[in-house]
């Protein structure tokens, strides 16, 4: 390299998480409760319709076997969670809930038209065309232990950063479970941000534009070759190791680093550990960085996993551990569709 470069990045880590993070946060505790009366108020119409109309009978019993044969795990794992939560107060949680929805329900008339599209639409949920207000708690549960499930289940969607104003003029393609959420990224380079259903998990995309480089380091950027000798360049200098130690977290420890290959493109693997005071707190974050050189552009791919105040070092470490499949599927389902064009 004809001139040393100097390149500037930015690291954005957010705490949501810890804020509320000593119980199930609040949101969590209302889907899970959406859901479960969802639950409670199918199995009450289904069996009202079996009663009132016995000649539907064999259909009810299918599209109930159906639904236990595709969501039963769910189920049992939102009741479960609910359970857990609150307590011996579950009963009496359980009893006013089963009222609520009884009591909405029982008043709506039915006739055997109503009966008959009902037990169809039971059937298309069934298939997995939830209600959008329940799909991601169904989801989430369903694939509680092994989130990397999901993905491979095909339920999972695109977001593209084509004409994004964010993107740098980047089209790239990332997929994530449709369990998750997300949102705009509210800094400048940070294109979106999403968050698994459980809170535990966040993920961010960014991209960095280096500008016209190529005459200041006396090679074309432009090309495969050249982003490859760019690559290594920084590798020489450490560059990519820097990130931990610039992150804003103490105490940094890198877990390990290797090269990848991202979409045909040159990319650095590294995962790291760090603490942040706030307040009285001390924060502690699991960090998971892939960061690709495609020309003059540096994507960042970073996920993020936070200690709650409640988890025991043995917890927070599955919690990783139990996330990183789901985070290899990611990241290596990226697509930089520029190059294609």
């Amino acid at each position: 390299m004809q001139k040393k470069i100097t390149l500037t990045f930015i690291i954005f880590i957010n705490f949501v998480n810890f804020v509320y993070a000593d119980n199930t946060s609040k949101k969590e505790i209302e889907d899970l409760s959406s859901a479960y009366g969802f639950i409670l108020g199918q199995n009450f119409t289904l069996d009202r319709i079996e009663k009132e109309f016995p000649e539907f009978s064999n259909d009810v019993l299918l599209v109930k076997t159906k639904f236990s044969a595709n969501f039963d795990k769910a189920v049992k794992n939102i009741s479960k969670k609910l359970e857990d939560l609150y307590g011996k107060k579950f009963i009496e949680y359980e009893k006013k809930l089963k009222e609520d929805a009884y009591n909405a329900l029982e008043k709506q008339k039915l006739s055997p038209s109503i009966a008959k599209e009902y037990i169809k639409k039971i059937n298309q949920r069934a298939s997995g065309d939830l209600e959008k207000e329940v799909q991601k708690t169904f989801l989430a549960y369903q694939f509680i232990e092994n989130p990397a499930d999901e993905y491979f289940s095909g339920s999972k969607e695109k977001f593209s950063t084509r004409y994004h104003p964010k993107s740098k003029g980047l089209d790239i393609d990332i997929y994530v479970p449709k369990s998750w959420s997300s949102r705009e990224g509210k800094r400048p380079n940070i294109i979106q941000f999403f968050k698994s259903n459980d809170e535990k998990l966040n993920l961010l995309i960014m991209v960095n534009d280096f500008g016209n480089i190529s005459e200041e380091i006396g090679f074309d950027v432009n090309t495969l070759e050249g982003s490859q000798k760019l690559f290594k360049s920084l590798d020489d200098e450490n560059y990519f190791e820097k990130i931990a130690s610039d992150s804003g977290l103490n105490n940094t420890k890198i877990i390990s680093k290797k090269d990848y290959i991202i979409d045909n493109w040159p990319s650095k693997y590294i995962e790291f550990t760090g603490n942040k005071q706030r307040l009285d707190k001390t924060l502690h974050a699991y960090m998971n960085y892939t960061i690709v050189i495609y020309k003059q552009y540096m994507i960042f791919i970073q996920f993020m996993v936070g200690k709650t105040p409640d988890q025991s070092n043995d917890e927070f470490n599955n919690t990783i551990e139990k996330f990183k499949p789901l985070m290899e599927l990611i990241k290596n389902g990226v697509v930089i569709n520029n190059q294609y064009y």
